[in-house]
């Protein structure tokens, strides 16, 4: 192996005949007119394409439900929590609210009934 490196044998003679000055490619482009999107829109539905847009922004309400109690029961107190729910027509976290409330009131826990009474306003 040599020293030297292989040159790429370019032909730089006809090259700076070929040269842009740098005048041209400072020029600014002309831009492109804004198109107008209501008769873009309106052409390309008369084409046959339909717009994906949400005819209307759905806004989720914010839950009061943000704290997640995982527990674990004997087998069939889920469903029979479940059927509770459903035949009130509440969910499980309003059913979970009115079992509490019911416990308080039966042991007579007032302090934590007016408590779970502000939670639940």
């Amino acid at each position: 192996m040599s020293d030297k490196r292989a040159t790429l044998d370019f032909n730089l003679e006809s090259e700076i005949q070929d040269v842009v000055s740098i005048e041209e490619l400072a020029t600014a482009k002309p831009i492109q007119k804004e198109s107008n999107f209501d008769a873009l829109k309106k052409v390309s539905e008369q084409s046959g394409f339909i717009s994906r847009e949400a005819k209307m922004r759905r806004v989720k309400p914010t839950s009061p439900y943000m704290v997640q109690l995982n527990l674990k029961t004997q087998k069939g107190v889920k469903e029979i929590f479940q059927e509770i729910g459903a035949r009130l027509g509440v969910f499980d976290q309003t059913t979970f609210e009115y079992a509490i409330s019911a416990l308080l009131e039966k042991e007579k826990m007032f302090d934590l009934i007016r408590e779970m009474e502000e939670i639940t306003r």
